[in-house]
């Protein structure tokens, strides 16, 4: 992720996952001794005195945390450095899968929803509320409120069988319709731009409002739908 702050060396806050382990501690103390202010989500009550503990889930919704310290660190995050795993890979392995692929893997509405939430947020205007029905890891169907009284529609779904990746977008108003479709778009030329524009970000520290916290907050809204 590619922080706000204005470019210079300045301190950054990180959200690291998986804190208590031995390759996450070994991070947490390289990042403290940068002189950046490290948030410790784990699920041990204390971690070191380099950083400040939280305890944390990052297999439940919102990491387990309450929406107002969520929405905090949401606010307050220049990146997230996520190391969370579980190692322990006897014949009960519920926890592992739990942690490794449930913690970072949540289907159509959790993984394909932030982008879309992201993009409709910036085109239509600020999503005030969001409902859905279907399922959120298979199909779902989605409607949003925006602050200027505007009502947007959407279906994503992540495991229809399809030859290649569909994204379509209209938006509708007084004049033609806008149309955004990715059928003619070869997806392969579009990895090579992201991965410049990102490198040239971090190496300039360019300001981008596509930073940790933005996508913290995308994700707890979805968060909502899902869970309540």
């Amino acid at each position: 992720m590619v922080s706000h702050h204005p470019v210079g060396r300045v301190p950054r806050t990180v959200v690291r996952t998986g804190a208590s382990g031995q390759v996450g501690l070994s991070v947490l103390r390289a990042l403290a001794a940068a002189g950046h202010h490290v948030v410790a989500l784990t699920h041990r009550p204390h971690v070191s005195d380099a950083a400040r503990t939280v305890p944390a889930d990052i297999s439940v919704p919102s990491l387990g945390l309450p929406p107002q310290l969520f929405g905090e660190l949401s606010r307050q995050a220049d990146a997230v450095v996520h190391c969370a795993a579980a190692t322990d890979f006897r014949p009960d392995t519920s926890r592992t899968w739990s942690v490794n692929v449930r913690g970072t893997e949540h289907g159509a509405l959790l993984d394909l929803g932030p982008h879309l939430l992201d993009l409709l947020d910036a085109a239509v205007g600020p999503v005030t509320a969001i409902r859905a029905t279907g399922d959120p890891r298979r199909w779902v169907e989605l409607t949003w409120e925006h602050e200027n009284g505007a009502v947007s529609q959407a279906s994503l779904s992540g495991s229809v069988a399809v030859p290649r990746a569909l994204t379509r977008v209209e938006l509708f108003g007084v004049s033609e319709p806008l149309v955004y479709d990715t059928a003619g778009l070869n997806h392969e030329e579009c990895w090579p731009v992201l991965r410049h524009d990102f490198a040239m970000a971090v190496r300039s520290r360019t300001p981008t409002p596509l930073d940790a916290g933005r996508g913290l907050y995308l994700q707890g809204r979805l968060d909502g739908v899902v869970y309540g």
